[in-house]
């Protein structure tokens, strides 16, 4: 990795070189063994420390606060100033009661000193709930714990993070569940060591789906792109003669040179989409409050949303837009009009056809797609609708706050996020009519989310 191609092809000469590279990885390891020996620690906390900071940097719920404490939380980032603490970096959280508990404070002071030194930036929050009794004796205690870990970790940026001691009797219990609902990490230090915590806290890995799921396509004759009286026709689209759509025809092989995009919107809410179906939809304001991501991307066009229709029998997956899955034999119409986008495709012997829009008053995108079967046979197909959440100005930033729940009236699955400033308090939804049969807000979920239809 380097700033210029030119210094990369340097790199790339100089490392070509197998006693180079001999000599920089014994260096390195040299480097790396003296600095655990300054930080007091051994290999194996090191890998400890670095399995914890991997639930820092991603949003992995192993360590994270349990579902139910997540949903109860109603404030953002704001509720933590009081004590000191920014919300802008990730938080690692312990929880002590009794000074036997020391040694696993005394640890991840020591994590996040090695932390520092790799260039991960996060707070540590140690939050004193001993009894009463002896509370400031045992709070006095953990600072002057705290004072020596700092000073043996020398100078501290604030950039990278720092720690913070609080007195649970001191914190509200709503500020207790704001603090656990922001912290990536949380950990009880009655309930042992941090190696045997991560180890009953990962569980099993997650086996193969149990389901027959193919994406690969049929063998098939590409099919030619219909031949569409358009103006202005550049090979891959034009207008229509009235002149109120602009068509994209993509055939086999074919794509736009970048996504051509077209925006819907009323003055409150809107989406934006593209020849492929990619897009992102917003309310309010398309920055601060997208409901799905902006895929900055002209090259790949990234989709945060899309539609899968998958035939029960045979387990193939295909869409009505090219992205996710494009089927190259097969081709796809787009138009974009003004309020509205269409995208058309035909294979296996099923018509899709996915009209989008946004109604003139209405905070909601409406997306109906409908299914024609062209073959001889009757056909089982199951829908699914696939949306990530964003309810801020960045995914990665507000996924850890994304609350999700099923109304039990209607089935719509309810997304907040609380984290999202002046737009905590707005609710975004997602209903495929009532007609889903399934549902999930987690990514790791190994079921199908969908709707079912049968065709004739």
């Amino acid at each position: 990795m380097a700033l210029s191609r030119k210094e990369a092809l340097e790199l790339a000469e100089k490392y070509r070189q197998l006693s180079t590279f001999e000599r920089e990885s014994s260096l390195a390891w040299t480097q790396a063994q003296v600095q655990l020996h300054h930080l007091r620690i051994s290999q194996d906390e090191a890998h400890l420390f670095q399995r914890v900071a991997n639930r820092l940097l991603y949003t992995d719920p192993t360590l994270r606060a349990a579902p139910q404490v997540l949903a109860l939380n109603r404030s953002g980032a704001s509720g933590l100033w009081p004590y000191g603490i920014s919300g802008d970096l990730p938080i690692a959280t312990v929880r002590i009661e009794r000074d036997e508990e020391r040694d696993l404070v005394r640890q991840l002071l020591r994590a996040r000193e090695y932390w520092h030194l790799k260039g991960i930036a996060a707070d540590l929050v140690i939050l004193n709930a001993s009894d009463v009794s002896y509370l400031q004796n045992f709070q006095e205690s953990l600072q002057d714990m705290v004072r020596a870990s700092q000073a043996a970790g020398g100078v501290q940026l604030k950039e990278r993070g720092a720690v913070f001691l609080l007195r649970a009797d001191l914190v509200s219990e709503a500020d207790q569940v704001l603090l656990g609902a922001a912290s990536r990490v949380v950990l009880h230090a009655n309930r042992g060591t941090l190696a045997e915590q991560l180890v009953r806290l990962e569980g099993p890995r997650p086996g193969p789906v149990p389901s027959r799921l193919r994406t690969q396509r049929e063998t098939a004759e590409a099919v030619p792109a219909p031949a569409l009286d358009l103006q202005f026709f550049n090979g891959l689209g034009g207008f229509t003669q009235c002149g109120r759509e602009y068509v994209t025809v993509l055939g086999e092989g074919q794509w736009t040179p970048a996504p051509w995009i077209n925006v819907v919107a009323n003055p409150q809410f809107g989406f934006q989409v593209s020849e492929s179906g990619s897009g992102f939809t917003w309310s309010v304001n398309s920055r601060e409050n997208k409901l799905t991501p902006w895929a900055n991307d002209p090259v790949s066009d990234t989709p945060g949303e899309a539609f899968y229709v998958r035939d029960e029998d045979s387990g193939l997956l295909w869409g009505p837009t090219c992205l996710p899955i494009r089927e190259e034999p097969w081709p796809y119409v787009i138009r974009h009009g003004q309020g509205y986008s269409r995208f058309e495709h035909t294979s296996h012997g099923i018509a899709l056809d996915l009209l989008q829009f946004v109604p003139l008053r209405d905070s909601v995108k409406i997306s109906r797609l409908t299914l024609e079967n062209r073959s001889d046979r009757k056909r089982r197909l199951a829908v699914t609708s696939y949306a990530e959440w964003v309810l801020g100005v960045s995914r990665s930033r507000s996924a850890p706050f994304v609350v999700t729940e099923i109304e039990p009236t209607t089935g719509a699955m309810l997304a907040r996020n609380a984290w999202n400033g002046e737009f905590a308090e707005r609710i975004a939804f997602a209903d495929m009519a009532g007609r889903q049969t399934s549902w999930t807000g987690l990514r790791s979920w190994r079921g199908r989310p969908r709707s079912r239809s049968s065709s004739r």
